[in-house]
Parts: structure tokens; sequence; C-alpha cells
């Protein structure tokens, strides 16, 4: 239990950071990409690359953040409904929903896996960038397998994503209100 909670926080430590880099890099190279393009437009060709790197960029951003939602009790649910089940049907069907996670994102890190070996075999290259194409499609299987590591985590009891989510519907929201 120990080993897999210091393994969970070193890997939540790693897409957090992963997460902050791409995001500020994303920005920092749109906002040169802008200011080259609006200040110096004679150079814009020579940084046309920036648009193809930030997509390659977004994509990363965008399945590594997915199972850091999914362990926050972010993604899309029927949180109001759960709310009101029974403690036990609760589990009972949080349980499920693991089950049919674990089935589907293991399904499609297979697939992914097969799409970026084939893509490997091809030796696609990116126009701008000059790289192989398979860092693009090689975080799929990435973020996809990390989700597929949260929803067992919550099958068998080392997480709980649902109690988070719950509780956004249960709680009420604190707002300050300002003093006069």
């Amino acid at each position: 239990m120990a080993f897999v909670s210091r393994c969970m926080a070193t890997i939540r430590w790693i897409e957090a950071t992963s997460l902050c880099l791409l995001l500020f890099g994303m920005t920092g190279l749109y906002a040169l990409n802008v200011g080259v393009r609006g200040l110096i437009p004679a150079y814009a060709a020579q940084i046309a690359w920036i648009d193809e790197l930030t997509r390659f960029m977004l994509i990363w951003l965008v399945f590594l953040s997915i199972p850091q939602a999914l362990e926050r009790g972010m993604h899309v649910s029927m949180s109001v409904v759960q709310a009101r089940m029974p403690t036990r049907l609760r589990w009972a069907t949080m349980k499920l929903v693991d089950l049919i996670g674990i089935a589907v994102c293991a399904y499609f890190v297979y697939l992914a896996w097969v799409l970026t070996a084939f893509v490997a075999r091809t030796g696609q290259i990116s126009p701008t960038l000059g790289i192989s194409v398979v860092w693009l499609y090689a975080v799929v299987p990435v973020g996809l397998g990390l989700m597929t590591l949260r929803f067992l985590l919550d099958l068998i009891g080392l997480a709980d994503r649902s109690a988070a989510a719950v509780a956004r519907v249960t709680e009420p929201e604190v707002r300050e209100t300002p003093s006069s």
C-alpha cells in the first residue's frame, strides 16, 4: 500500500510538472509567434515550426490531463444521481463503472499501441519540425494507460474518485460576500 502510494505520488508529480511545462511552453511559444508576426514579419517564416510544435504540445496536454481529471472525479458523471443513491448501490455502481472503464481503456491502449507501432514503421516525419510523428501518437497509449491505472486503483479501493464528485454535489459551495 505504501509502495503504491509513493508510486502514485511520483506519477502525479510527473504529470503535474509536465502539464505545467506544456502549458507555459505553449503560451510562451505562441506569444513569441504572435510577436514576431506582428512586429517583424520578415522573420515569420523562420518560426513556422511553432504552430506544429504547439499542436503536438496541446495533444500531449490533453492526454496527460485526462487521468488527472478522472482521479479528481471531474469527468462527466451522474454525480447528482450518485449522491442520492444508497451507499451500497453507489458502491456497486462505481465498481461496475470501474470494470467497464478498465476494459474500454485497456482496449484503447492496445489499439493506440498498434497504431503507434504502425506509424513508427512507416517512418512518417512532421513537415516543419522534421521529427517522427510517433511523438504525436505516443501520448495516446500513455494517457489511456494512466487512465486505466486510475480505474484499477479505484476498483481495488486504493483511490475513491466518486467521493470527490459526490462531495461537490452534496456540499454547498462557500462564497465570500463582499463586506460593506
